[in-house]
């Protein structure tokens, strides 16, 4: 459900960006995009196609419309602005620019670009396109089977899914499951059936038509269309179709187009068969044609990725006394902000990788992040700004996690502590930045960062707790079987709506009127949207985007920071840096818990 958000609201009327947030009471949209909004709007699309909920072509056309409006969008001297307005792309004031922003869309670009090279050498009509209709047959039918009403449908539809389910390769039983569909929303709207259950029939017929377009363009002779002329050519329909490749369909569909010729040439079949192998032809002539045009497609996308990460200097935020990066650059002073970034255990940390990455600031700059560290269960932890679980794991989304490092540790030790900081209150875990169910004058809910006093230099007298689904998606990188467990007990409290799991649930006792022990905060964000789309198909695919974030060349000749050791000194509390306190963060409010006991 999570990918709907992006497939509905990433739109022309939003010039194929996507809008902040999206609440679903007030029917509230915020139309503006961040750098990092607009990397894990791409990243997103990356994770769809992984997992099969969208084609090579539908990602590669989205990609180019995608890129075309972030060449519109105003800069400053070629960086992007922290927030543009989606629909007029204006950037919106106060003009700020953002380092950290920009570094996540960096990572986001260079994992786009190891993707649009690879995309070559994979299946077109990958195993995973099959799983991602099997994926929209289990949506339907969980929604179906909500309504009691819907019994006789769901019975219908599993016949529907039976019957496809025989032969799922077959390009028939493509064409008869999209066939049967309309008849089943017919059915949907005679028995008043929900919005969200007609939007998902009709996204899974398209998903179908897609199919076959891909088919037709790219390997015809694989189509219903043909199938009565493939025995004279030696086809093996469903041998030969989880092979094909962009880099392999110009020598196949050469070898066709010289047997087809040739039988042709000998009259060795009757006349109809020839008008139909000439057709077929034809096809194959054009499908040609098709190949080609992506893969210059798709290399132009590797050039395009590769210049616009090109274009984040971030010598441009760097301060060669304190041999760190600034927060950022305010451009109405025209000037850097005077804090700073000097945290290891903050999402801060992937810019000032990808700055030392790409030669902007020297290498020195990394050890220049504080690492205060504190102990807890014989284990030892980075401690953050606020506690969350944001600091600790949005990184981990492109690198690489390395065995018994300092960054391995601190993570896999912040995740426990926040298990067992939820556990003893019988809630589900998970604690970050999110909205809460406080309102701004404008009807929005309010933005804080929540976390762990416990594992935060900056701790809040405030008593709130709020749980973010989100941070248990990030926590399946560290601990895949226990966050499973805790998305489990978040959906079976009802913490889902129509785009998948809703930001927050906020268990704050003073924001809860008698009787209620906590409120959810119906509202989705695309960057939280697109962390939970990421995590979840890089852990389904062997940590597929970390690899290509580390294919890039920059990258590998990094990577080494990552693999820092843990400290010999044990796992106490180390002095913390000079200028720990000064690092300007949004104002903060945090959960209240006991403090992680010395060992």
């Amino acid at each position: 459900m999570t990918w709907r958000f992006f497939r509905e609201y990433s739109n022309e009327s939003e010039n194929w960006l996507i809008p902040d947030i999206v609440e679903q009471d007030h029917g509230l949209v915020a139309h503006r995009i961040s750098p990092t909004n607009l990397g894990f709007l791409f990243n997103s699309r990356l994770a769809a196609c992984d997992l099969g909920w969208t084609t090579l072509p539908e990602f590669v056309e989205d990609s180019e419309k995608t890129f075309a409006s972030l060449a519109r969008l105003p800069k400053h001297d070629g960086q992007l602005y922290n927030w543009y307005d989606t629909r007029t792309l204006e950037a919106v004031k106060p003009r700020f620019v953002s380092t950290v922003d920009n570094g996540n869309l960096v990572c986001s670009l260079w994992t786009q670009k190891q993707a649009y090279i690879e995309a070559t050498r994979v299946p077109v009509f990958r195993n995973a396109l099959i799983r991602g209709l099997a994926d929209h047959f289990e949506v339907i039918a969980e929604l179906l089977a909500e309504n009691e009403h819907h019994s006789k449908l769901l019975e219908a539809f599993h016949e529907i899914i039976a019957k496809f389910r025989m032969s799922p390769y077959s390009a028939d039983a493509l064409s008869n499951l999209r066939s049967a569909l309309p008849a089943l929303d017919m059915q949907l709207l005679a028995d008043g059936a929900a919005r969200d259950i007609h939007w998902w029939v009709s996204e899974l017929s398209l998903r179908i038509a897609q199919l076959q377009n891909m088919m037709s363009a790219f390997a015809p002779w694989l189509s219903p269309d043909y199938a009565k002329y493939r025995r004279f050519l030696g086809v093996q329909a469903r041998a030969e179709i989880e092979h094909l490749t962009l880099e392999s369909l110009p020598a196949r569909q050469s070898v066709l187009e010289k047997k087809i010729r040739r039988i042709i040439a000998t009259g060795a079949t009757d006349s109809t068969v020839r008008s139909g192998l000439q057709r077929l032809l034809d096809a194959i002539s054009q499908s040609q044609t098709a190949v080609q045009v992506t893969v210059s497609r798709l290399g132009a996308l590797v050039e395009t990725a590769e210049r616009s990460a090109k274009a984040l200097d971030f010598a441009f935020f760097y301060n060669p006394q304190k041999k760190q990066l600034s927060i950022g650059y305010d451009a109405a002073r025209q000037q850097l902000h005077e804090s700073h970034y000097d945290l290891l255990a903050s999402e801060a940390r992937v810019a000032v990788f990808v700055a030392i990455a790409k030669g902007n600031i020297p290498q020195a700059s990394w050890f220049r992040l504080g690492r205060p560290r504190k102990a807890y269960k014989k284990a030892g932890v980075l401690v953050s700004w606020t506690g969350t679980m944001f600091e600790y794991l949005l990184p981990s989304l492109w690198t690489r996690s390395y065995p018994n490092t300092l960054l391995e540790e601190s993570a896999k030790t912040a995740v426990h502590a926040q298990q067992d900081f939820t556990s003893a209150r019988g809630i589900p875990w998970g604690i970050s930045e999110s909205s809460c169910s406080e309102r701004n004058p404008d009807l929005h809910y309010r933005y804080h960062a929540f976390g762990l006093p416990s594992l935060a230099l900056c701790q809040s007298d405030r008593d709130e707790l709020v749980i973010s689904p989100y941070s248990t998606f990030l926590a399946l990188l560290v601990d895949a079987p226990g966050a499973m467990k805790n998305l489990r007990e978040m959906k079976s409290r009802g913490w889902v709506g129509a785009y998948g799991f809703y930001d927050a649930c906020d268990f704050t006792a003073s924001r809860m009127p008698p009787g209620k022990s906590y409120e959810t905060v119906r509202c989705w964000m695309a960057h939280h949207q697109g962390m939970n789309l990421v995590a979840a198909a890089s852990v389904l695919g062997d940590m597929s985007m970390q690899r290509r974030f580390h294919a890039e060349p920059m990258v590998a000749a990094t990577e080494r920071l990552l693999q820092e050791k843990v400290p010999r000194t044990g796992a106490l509390e180390l002095e913390l840096p000079e200028s720990a306190a000064q690092v300007s963060r949004a104002p903060s409010t945090v959960a209240q818990g006991e403090a992680l006991p010395a060992d």
